[in-house]
């Protein structure tokens, strides 16, 4: 078994919302939500397999699962696992439209103060629109940024990732890349450069301006 740190990226099926632009924050799922520490994927199948449970996702080597089954949930101390109790809120997530704070517009410009204020509540802002932008976070932290005065709506259509042309120094950046989400339609070397066009999304594209790499935005 692979013994190495990994991180299972949620797949997210991004899908169109209601017309109702009010954001429901509470539980559609209110079943008991345990976790277990594992090593990697592997394990994660094993376990599933073997004691049959349900599970929610994967991350940061941690297996999320649903179950009030005390005998699975015994069977798994005796083979030494310690299982934790989680507040389902802080494992069910979701992506909204953020259209303002305290009636104050968002900027198409990146707003230090307010991406600073909602990366402390771990909220992924995936896309920054004209009139909104576009965040992921748990159903806990975003009722939290309710209260703090954000005025959040449903998504009404999908959402892209933008296109994008990298310029980075190696080919070990390509894999630092990759590693950061983005989705790498091609690349190649270009003089002591390597070229590569993916798809990102603005905090991945976040992500790439901090490590150094140039980027262009082709929409």
């Amino acid at each position: 078994m692979n013994h190495s740190k990994f991180i299972f990226l949620l797949g997210l099926s991004i899908l169109v919302m209601s017309c109702d632009p009010k954001v429901n924050l509470d539980l559609t799922d209110k079943r008991p939500v345990k976790s277990i520490k594992i090593d990697d994927a592997e394990e994660a199948s094993l376990i599933q397999q073997e004691l049959d449970i349900e599970v929610k996702y994967v991350a940061n080597n941690t297996l999320y699962f649903y179950s009030d089954n005390q005998e699975t949930l015994s069977q798994l101390e005796e083979i030494g696992y310690l299982v934790k109790d989680e507040n389902p809120k802080q494992t069910s997530f979701r992506m909204v439209k953020l259209i303002s704070k305290n009636k104050t517009s968002l900027s198409t410009e990146k707003n230090i103060s307010i991406l600073k204020e909602l990366q402390e509540y771990r909220i992924k802002v995936f896309n920054r629109e004209k009139s909104h932008w576009v965040i992921y976070g748990s159903l806990d932290d975003l009722s939290r940024l309710k209260e703090l005065g954000f005025v959040m709506e449903n998504l009404e259509t999908e959402i892209h990732p933008r296109s994008v042309k990298i310029i980075v120094p190696s080919k070990d950046d390509i894999q630092k890349i990759n590693e950061m989400g983005v989705d790498i339609y091609s690349s190649g070397q270009e003089g002591d450069s390597y070229l590569v066009y993916g798809g990102a999304y603005d905090y991945q594209i976040d992500l790439m301006a901090e490590a150094g790499y140039q980027i262009s935005k082709e929409n």
